[in-house]
Order: C-alpha cells, then sequence, then structure tokens
C-alpha cells in the first residue's frame, strides 16, 4: 500500500497520509506490516539511501482475546492443581 510520509532528522516517520500532499514522501509500506505501521508508525524509519521505509524487528506483540483466556485458563489449573498438592501434602 502507497502512504505518503513526514519524517525527521533521524529518518523516524512522524506522520503520514494516505493522499498525496506537500512535504510529504511517497512510499511503500508491505501488506504484512500495514497494521503495525498504523498503529506504531513512530517507530518505523525512512532509508534515504535504500527509499524505502524499514519495520522495526522491537514492536509490541500483540494478543488477541481467545489467546490471552487461553493461557489464562492454564495459568489458572496450574495454580489449582499446585495448590491441591500442597494442600493435600500437609
Amino acid at each position: 500500500m502507497f502512504v505518503y510520509i513526514k519524517f525527521d532528522e533521524n529518518g523516524y516517520i512522524t506522520d503520514f497520509k494516505k493522499e498525496p500532499e506537500d512535504g510529504y514522501t511517497k512510499s511503500f509500506v508491505l501488506n504484512k506490516d500495514i497494521n503495525n505501521f498504523a498503529k506504531f508508525s513512530d517507530k518505523f524509519r525512512w532509508d534515504a539511501d535504500s527509499q524505502a521505509i524499514i519495520t522495526p524487528s522491537n514492536l509490541p506483540k500483540t494478543v488477541d482475546y481467545e489467546d490471552a483466556m487461553s493461557q489464562i485458563d492454564t495459568l489458572s489449573t496450574a495454580i489449582n492443581n499446585l495448590t491441591n498438592v500442597m494442600i493435600g501434602g500437609i
């Protein structure tokens, strides 16, 4: 997807638009990166040498609701099992 970006002296993106605008540089964001770019655009950088947006390798992980609930259920079961073992061992 093409976007139009502004960036600071270090290349970090400070603003972006979907439509062309004066003072903005046309660039391409890969489809696989578009959601992260929309959320964390200030973490992406413009590389003047390659004329491309650089995707950072340390973006926050996103966890969907079902995964979070599954992890909570697993931890709850483990805590209950440990509690039962400790109470039964006393």
